[in-house]
């Protein structure tokens, strides 16, 4: 995945997964490199001083299990498989009779792609 690709995954997982209302930039961050968002959900321009970063769920599994499997818990994911294959990592998620799998190059990424496949189309 291209650099763009990977910022759009997490800023998808930010929405999807983590139910993070709107992200926010600060008005120097002209490319858009550093997404933030405010945890209570209030404006930006009078909350600018609380925003956090979004993480970097497709950097690492130590952020994606800080982050994700809270939240895959409580939604009922009750196993979480990984398979490695000749061309990168598959990922199965599985849960009260639901089912995401998905592959990625590396465990972070097939565990994001099966996130946000998990949330935006088992979940229906």
């Amino acid at each position: 995945m291209t650099e763009q690709e990977l910022k759009e995954l997490n800023e998808r997982l930010a929405i999807n997964v983590l139910n993070i209302k709107k992200i926010h930039y600060e008005e120097w961050d002209i490319d858009k490199q550093f997404p933030m968002y405010i945890p209570s959900g209030k404006p930006w321009r009078t909350h600018q001083i609380d925003a956090r970063p979004i993480p970097n769920f497709t950097s690492s599994m130590d952020t994606c299990i800080k982050w994700m499997v809270p939240i895959l818990k409580q939604d009922g994911v009750f196993t979480i498989l990984f398979d490695y294959i000749t061309n990168g990592v598959h990922c199965s998620l599985l849960g009260d009779e639901k089912v995401s799998v998905e592959i990625g190059e590396t465990e972070s990424l097939a565990f994001c792609l099966a996130a946000i496949k998990y949330f935006s189309e088992v979940k229906k």
